[in-house]
């Protein structure tokens, strides 16, 4: 949602301020709570997915029947998905919040340049000092999108050292 520049006053600011100390309370409220869960959900879907890439690279092909092959897939498909919706969704809470904070800052430097109201820059101050929130599993694992590629190229790095030693 645009706002014109003429009504991006101090108080709509303020006001935007407001709603966002509201989100980050309700997405730490969610952190708390669901934090080990996700760690856990985690975990366990790059074993399965490790689990599933071992079971082909461990058998050879000719040995490989129908329900092993449907078995392995299925698994796998389950543990990518819930990896990628996991990682997809919480990653794109920090892209949404960092949109709102260049919206915001674009906003605020143009009334800053036509007004010169110093208070407006105190209020944009306030927006920027804080780091950006990041969802985590047990504060071990970053719930990002670039979470997901590094998942994926180190389950199929360890998986293929396991398998081969």
């Amino acid at each position: 949602m645009s706002i014109p520049l003429d009504a991006f006053t101090s108080s709509k600011q303020m006001t935007i301020l407001k709603r966002k100390v509201r989100i980050e309370e309700l997405l730490d409220n969610i952190q708390s709570a669901f934090s080990i869960p996700i760690f856990f959900i985690f975990v366990v879907n790059v074993l399965t997915c490790a689990t599933s890439i071992g079971w082909i690279l461990h058998y050879e092909w000719n040995d490989l029947s129908a329900d092993i092959i449907l078995q392995v897939g299925i698994f796998c498909t389950n543990g990518f998905c819930v990896l990628i919706a996991v990682l997809w969704t919480a990653g794109g809470i920090p892209i949404c919040l960092e949109n709102l904070k260049n919206e915001f800052y674009k906003k605020s430097h143009q009334r800053f340049v036509l007004n010169r109201n110093l208070d407006e820059i105190l209020i944009r101050r306030e927006l920027f000092e804080k780091l950006d929130f990041m969802f985590t599993g047990c504060n071990i694992i970053p719930l990002r999108r670039s979470t997901l590629l590094a998942t994926v190229g180190s389950l199929l790095t360890y998986t293929f050292l396991v398998v081969k030693t």
